[in-house]
């Protein structure tokens, strides 16, 4: 059951592509760019930090590296969380509405796990926390006013989070109610607002 709850997901996440060509007549300018390569530098802002995002898209497939900044709370601590994620763009090339979906890979590095636990416990917090990883779907939708300027919003749903502390696996995950929904509460922290440039 949790192997097909599992594809079904996947399958879902990858549905958009099919309609793609549809979409694009629909949104996209009547004179279609013919480029075949375009990078995205951009930022995001959500309660993860300032997110620096550097994105690659060649015909509809997107590769992007991104990095959460922040120094939580008080402004005393730093914390970093890189992320890597693969996806398919509906429109990266011309002015229109845009919808990415695809994979995405975060870790959440020791420095930023204790961040949080020093905002949530207090300075006097002194257990050290490992990194922990991510893996999620996620949906990015933007507006491009012109080829190469845009806002966009992005929302991930973690599939999967883990961590290993003194031996011990921590796992959570969309296979159980529990996880589910504390998958949905990660993910909501992690929903951004931002700019994004096309060159």
């Amino acid at each position: 059951m949790k192997k097909f709850f599992f594809v079904i997901i996947l399958c879902f996440t990858f549905l958009p592509s099919l309609f793609a060509d549809e979409f694009d007549d629909v949104v996209a300018s009547s004179s279609k760019s013919e480029k075949l390569f375009v990078f995205n530098p951009g930022v995001r802002f959500s309660f993860l930090g300032i997110e620096p995002s550097f994105s690659f898209d060649i015909k509809n497939l997107e590769l992007e590296l991104a990095c959460v900044i922040s120094t939580g709370f008080t402004g005393k601590e730093f914390g970093v969380a890189p992320s890597f994620a693969i996806g398919y763009n509906t429109n990266p090339f011309d002015r229109g509405a845009v919808a990415t979906f695809g994979l995405e890979y975060m870790y959440l590095t020791s420095s930023y796990t204790n961040m949080i636990v020093k905002a949530v416990g207090g300075d006097d917090a002194e257990e050290q926390f490992p990194g922990i990883h991510g893996l999620g779907i996620y949906y990015k939708g933007a507006y491009k006013f012109n080829p190469t300027f845009g806002l966009l919003w992005k929302f991930q749903l973690p599939l999967l989070i883990y961590a290993t502390k003194d031996g011990v696996s921590m796992n959570i995950n969309i296979t159980n109610m529990p996880g589910m929904l504390g998958c949905f509460i990660i993910g909501l922290s992690t929903t951004s607002i931002g700019v994004e440039f096309s060159f």
